[in-house]
């Protein structure tokens, strides 16, 4: 039986480790094949936090969300040092993309995994995404939990659980991305804004600024304290 049990553990570890190779190669040729076209296509200011290349593996990207194109605009306008660090990147993603046979399947191959449709399994999503923080993994959530065309909507609960579990945190702050897709070629009024990168301690123990990053990601500031860094695009 303890055999058994090691072997199966043994197993799970193997197979959890070449999943997070398979992410590592496909995200970091999507960087180059997919990333960078798009960072062309959805044309933006871009502003960096002075210690934005402080983000490592661990970190907790956290961002609104306006479009379906969101997460490869976030990651590819991401200096390239810094989001070759972070890889693998864990996506939560909402049960109808990912229970589409073909659809979800790919999104798997992306570091995508199901939030679940039930309280039940959403609850078992909460628990994994604290593992995966827990053991190391960068994550990559919007917390309104689907596309806002318009005003943001309530974010779901369980933030503050990931803050806790991660290394460090950014917030990232997407303005002008909802507009139709005919505009996105002509139209460079599209802001992208990669808040300080903050610990997880300091957050926790510092509601003051936890609201501030808050306040930051729905519009409510414009600025965190932090200073933009002078690489600008």
């Amino acid at each position: 039986m303890r055999r058994d049990t090691r072997t199966t553990v043994v197993m799970n570890r193997w197979r959890a480790m070449a999943s997070n190779w398979v992410i590592f190669l496909v995200q970091l040729a999507s960087y180059f094949i997919l990333y960078l076209p798009l960072r062309v296509f959805f044309r933006s200011h871009r502003l960096l936090s002075g210690n934005i290349r402080q983000l490592d593996r661990g970190a907790l990207l956290i961002a609104n969300h306006q479009s379906i194109a969101d997460p490869f605009i976030v990651m590819g306008n991401l200096p390239f040092s810094v989001f070759i660090r972070l890889l693998p990147v864990r996506f939560p993603t909402d049960h109808g993309y990912m229970s589409a046979p073909i659809t979800g399947n790919i999104l798997r191959f992306f570091g995508c995994y199901d939030v679940g449709a039930t309280p039940r399994l959403r609850m078992c999503t909460l628990l994994k995404t604290c593992d995966l923080l827990r053991s190391g993994e960068t994550v990559f959530l919007f917390p309104e939990g689907s596309i806002a065309r318009s005003e943001m909507k309530e974010f779901n609960r369980g933030i503050e659980f990931f803050i806790r579990e991660s290394k460090s945190v950014v917030f990232v702050r997407m303005d002008g991305f909802n507009e139709p897709i005919v505009d996105h070629i002509i139209e460079t009024g599209r802001t992208l804004s990669y808040g300080e990168v903050r610990s997880a301690d300091d957050l926790e123990h510092d509601a003051r600024s936890l609201r501030e990053s808050f306040d930051f990601l729905t519009g409510h500031v414009e600025r965190v304290g932090w200073q933009p860094s002078k690489q600008e695009a």
